[in-house]
């Protein structure tokens, strides 16, 4: 009988760590975020309306690194001025074991969507008035991201609505 307990305490012992292990990888794939935080990514030229101006993204860290905090900028296309527009966040959702957003406009507007993460690529998917949505940061380098905002089904790229390079800013 002790052969059998122990054996038993050790494969739940096994279990739980491998469990334990599982878990840390997903909440690991916010470090996808690290090139991204601290610095000020900016796209300037054409934007989604037709109108120049200019797109700024500000990352940084939340909650001891398991969140991340994001803030966008932009030109408004009625007002021309350049002012934040979105706040949100990034962060692995335990319960539903997958990453998630939520993203805040200054319209009283939320948009809520999962992230997925490839390699050095982050990809948000999400539903926006009535369309299956995808935003992805491609990584080119440590200073540069192709930014691609499109409709998104049966994971292939349907009609493109931005598509720009988006470049840290200097100090």
């Amino acid at each position: 009988m002790k052969n059998t307990t122990e054996k038993i305490t050790i494969m739940m012992i096994l279990f739980f760590v491998i469990c334990s292990f599982q878990t840390n990888a997903q909440e690991n794939k916010i470090d996808a975020f690290k090139n991204l935080i601290g610095g000020q990514w900016v796209l300037e030229g054409k934007q989604a309306a037709g109108l120049q101006g200019k797109s700024m993204y500000e990352f940084a860290w939340g909650i001891n690194g398991k969140i991340v905090k994001v803030k966008y900028y932009n030109t408004d296309p009625k007002t021309l001025k350049f002012s934040l527009r979105n706040e949100g966040i990034r962060a692995f959702n335990a319960a539903a074991k997958r990453m998630e957003f939520y993203e805040f406009d200054k319209y009283g507007g939320v948009t809520i969507g999962t992230v997925v993460i490839e390699d050095k690529n982050i990809h948000a998917d999400y539903e926006y008035h009535g369309l299956t949505l995808r935003d992805t940061w491609r990584y080119i380098d440590d200073n540069q991201y192709e930014l691609i905002t499109g409709e998104w089904k049966d994971g292939q790229w349907g009609r493109i609505y931005h598509k720009e390079i988006c470049t840290r800013a200097k100090d």
